[in-house]
């Protein structure tokens, strides 16, 4: 499960590294570089409803891999309807489609790495966590670094849609990586209690 949870969170980061040069460059050509840092100072503004439905979500999902599956579908989603809309305006985007994808991408790197470091926390236990959390962060690091070789390498990835696509197709890794990890830990865990009670030590005598 862990092997996963290490697979998730690279893919978390790289995706992230590789989206913010992207998103920046595509704001830059189709808004301009004088509404920049209104964007910067809006992206509070943005992240209070942002952070309000997530909470909702937290409470009405019943377990954390389905947490995950709907936040990274919806950001899988929003990235599609950028390129959707990249793809459609042959050369001539609308302005309104940098300000989506500078919002998705901002607000992405704020809900989606300390989503991950919750369901990890949800499902480990303190003696197992101890030992896997350095693989964790190892793994965080490896994902940093690949995500800003594929920044470097946009033209060969297919420009911006392809990196955008290469997004999308990210999230719903991260949603089924992060399914699959919440199984497997489940699973050890209930073998874990099977094990602790029928082990002799356990055993009552009338």
């Amino acid at each position: 499960s862990y092997a996963c949870f290490a697979a998730a969170l690279l893919v978390t980061l790289g995706s992230h590294q590789f989206a913010m040069p992207v998103k920046t460059a595509v704001f830059m050509d189709l808004v301009g570089t004088g509404l920049e840092p209104v964007a910067k100072s809006l992206v509070l503004v943005v992240l209070i409803p942002i952070l309000i439905s997530y909470s909702v979500l937290v409470s009405w999902c019943e377990s954390p891999s389905g947490l995950v599956l709907v936040v990274a579908l919806g950001y899988a989603a929003v990235y599609v309807v950028v390129v959707i809309g990249l793809v459609a305006a042959v050369g001539d985007p609308p302005a309104w489609i940098a300000w989506l994808l500078y919002y998705a991408t901002e607000t992405k790197g704020v809900v989606v790495l300390p989503m991950i470091w919750s369901v990890i926390t949800d499902v480990t236990t303190p003696e197992v966590g101890k030992k896997a959390y350095p693989t964790l962060f190892f793994a965080m690091q490896l994902g940093g670094i690949a995500g800003s070789c594929l920044a470097i390498k946009v033209d060969s990835l297919g420009g911006v849609v392809g990196l955008l696509l290469l997004q999308a197709a990210s999230c719903v890794l991260l949603a089924g990586l992060a399914r699959l990890a919440c199984r497997l830990a489940l699973a050890h865990s209930a073998e874990d209690l099977s094990a602790h009670e029928t082990s002799p030590g356990d055993v009552r005598t009338p």
